[in-house]
């Protein structure tokens, strides 16, 4: 997408979660009450298109575009039903679709350990140390102290290819901190919740079950509303979250719209 204005409008209507067009056609296909109801006619299904271009702010000839784009990469196709004709995902279309989207963990097992990864990068390396700060985030590690992060299963394996590549060797340390899964005297539930930023995601968990509440919510907006929390959910076992946790309320909401017409 050549478009910086058109991806900003991508990237807002999916929460951040998607950033092209033909991306976000196929997201509509799946989540929208709209664009996957369906008509006696082939004209039905582009009215639901043109009838969406409203909703999302999209000019209709950009939408269209991007769907007919979409049907001939062969990741959407016009489904014929009893005399009715809908949009529908290829096989390749909900594969590319599941690629970009947060997937909710049912199973999240726990050796009860936490595991601290600590660093001493010289400045000369500031590179290859915001790298690592990076790639900590991204395998659910969290910042614990200054150049200290908090994970809660062991990384060694997967943080010694990354050492030798950045060239670390010596520099970055994994610690096992036991199995009663505290440091020192930090309350486990209180140290996980301040670590992982808890509050604030469950906060936020709230606010859409609130939405999901209110009477003429467009299918679409409530689903990527709530993939873009999960998104940022470190998603940890379940054990430490809590009976005030709102994310599992969250998640059976999710499943209620996707069996929404």
């Amino acid at each position: 997408m050549r478009n910086p204005k058109l991806r900003e409008t991508v990237e807002d209507i999916s929460f951040g979660l998607l950033s092209t067009t033909i991306n976000l056609c196929l997201g509509l296909v799946s989540f929208s009450s709209t664009v996957s109801s369906s008509g006696k006619s082939h004209k039905a299904i582009w009215q639901a298109v043109e009838q969406s271009s409203k909703d999302t702010g999209i000019s209709k000839e950009s939408l269209k575009y991007a769907f007919w784009k979409a049907k001939n990469l062969g990741l959407l196709r016009r489904k014929r039903a009893r005399s009715r004709y809908s949009w529908e995902l290829t096989g390749e279309g909900a594969r590319r679709l599941e690629s970009k989207l947060p997937q909710y963990q049912k199973e999240r097992p726990w050796d009860g350990k936490l595991y601290l990864v600590t660093y001493d990068i010289p400045e000369k390396k500031r590179y290859h140390r915001n790298k690592l700060r990076v790639f900590l985030m991204t395998i659910g590690a969290r910042q614990f102290q200054q150049s200290v992060y908090l994970i809660l299963w062991d990384p060694t394996e997967v943080l010694r290819h990354f050492i030798q590549v950045h060239d670390l060797n010596g520099l970055v340390i994994v610690s096992d901190t036991g199995t009663n899964g505290a440091i020192g005297d930090a309350d486990l539930d209180t140290l996980i919740w301040n670590v992982f930023r808890l509050k604030d995601l469950n906060e936020r968990y709230g606010s859409f079950l609130k939405q999901a509440e209110q009477p003429k919510q467009e299918k679409s907006h409530l689903t990527f509303h709530y993939l873009s929390i999960l998104k940022d959910d470190p998603q940890l076992p379940f054990q430490l979250l809590g009976p005030t946790w709102m994310g599992n309320r969250a998640y059976r909401r999710y499943l209620e719209l996707k069996t929404k017409p």
